[in-house]
């Protein structure tokens, strides 16, 4: 099983779609503290997919990166099965913090990684 960390500060998350990116670096009215933070699949394509900030920053989803093959996640860096699901609940404001990492541990142990958080 492939191992990702999350670290919570660097975590952005629960906030809806409107903000959130792989890596938020120059989103017209992000609110400040969000810069430069990421959504769960930001740190997966940085862990797992060979991918870079540069490569990353500003997208909203992994879709249209450069293949990179991965036993895990899609030639784009996508998680293979779940990918809507596991957008939802790290962009959802109704889950709490437990309730949302439990359920992206769940989400990507479907794509047989072992999700941490720090």
């Amino acid at each position: 099983m492939n191992k990702l960390t999350i670290d919570r500060s660097k975590w952005y998350r629960g906030d809806g779609h409107k903000y959130s990116r792989l890596l938020i670096a120059d989103v017209t009215g992000a609110p400040a503290d969000a810069l430069g933070k990421m959504c769960c699949l930001g740190f997966a394509c940085l862990q797992l997919g060979g991918k870079t900030k540069e490569d990353i920053a500003d997208l909203s989803r992994p879709e249209g990166l450069e293949n990179t093959p991965m036993s895990t996640l899609d030639s784009d860096c996508l998680p293979t099965t779940n990918l809507n699901e596991i957008v939802d609940v790290n962009d959802d404001p109704t889950y709490t913090e437990e309730a949302r990492e439990a359920a992206l541990i769940e989400l990507f142990a479907k794509e047989n990684i072992a999700v941490k958080f720090l």
